[in-house]
């Protein structure tokens, strides 16, 4: 068989196996179904310091993302309509020998929690507290601005 006879063979064998590999990385692309959201969240216009965000989709299924310094992103939320609820946490404080927390070089380093820093409200834990997000394809913004 002459070489350019089996060189139009060979493209044509390869194009015909990758081509549907190319599509399925495609359709598997085009068929994500959550997003990345950002957003602060402030409780009478101050900044809430931490805690955590959590969006719970149609399907019950929660993801979450903490919130720092009044700042916040969700990695993966699910697409459409989502239930926006946001929890309390503690927050690990390092402390020395001697009992000064903001002296972190000392050499017996220990980590206590201190007690939830309670600035979010009670009611905002609940997942049907009233707070929705319609959550679309590619990363967006979503601030929630709590009042007591």
């Amino acid at each position: 068989m002459p070489l350019a006879v089996r060189r139009l063979l060979l493209d044509f064998t390869l194009s015909a196996c990758l081509l549907p590999l190319a599509l399925l990385a495609l359709a598997g692309c085009a068929g994500k179904k959550a997003a990345n959201v950002s957003g602060s969240v402030t409780l009478d216009g101050k900044p809430i310091q931490a805690g955590m965000v959590v969006f719970t989709g149609a399907d019950n299924k929660e993801t979450s993302g903490p919130i720092l310094d009044g700042k916040y992103t969700v990695f993966n939320a699910p697409l459409g309509q989502a239930k926006v609820s946001l929890k309390n946490t503690t927050m690990p404080i390092p402390t020395g020998s001697g009992g000064d927390p903001n002296d972190v070089f000392k050499q017996s380093l220990t980590v206590s929690a201190v007690p939830p820093l309670a600035q979010i409200p009670l009611k905002y834990e609940d997942p049907n507290n009233g707070l929705t997000c319609e959550v679309k394809p590619g990363p967006q913004t979503f601030d929630v601005h709590l009042t007591p």
